[in-house]
């Protein structure tokens, strides 16, 4: 699945591009994050609910 990184995000996600290097776990969390994200709008789109998370 593709993360999409809207233009919002866009200095947040080179940030921590830059810092992963050092540390990559907050780069790995924004990734994961923008993943679902992504996943949800889909679903969103096709009219297919989400589950709700624990």
């Amino acid at each position: 699945m593709p993360a999409v990184i809207p233009p919002v995000l866009r200095q947040e996600y080179i940030s921590l591009l830059e810092r992963a290097h050092k540390n990559d776990r907050p780069f790995m969390d924004f990734i994961a994050e923008r993943v679902l994200e992504s996943e949800k709008e889909i679903m969103r789109l096709l009219h297919i609910p989400f589950p709700k998370l624990p």
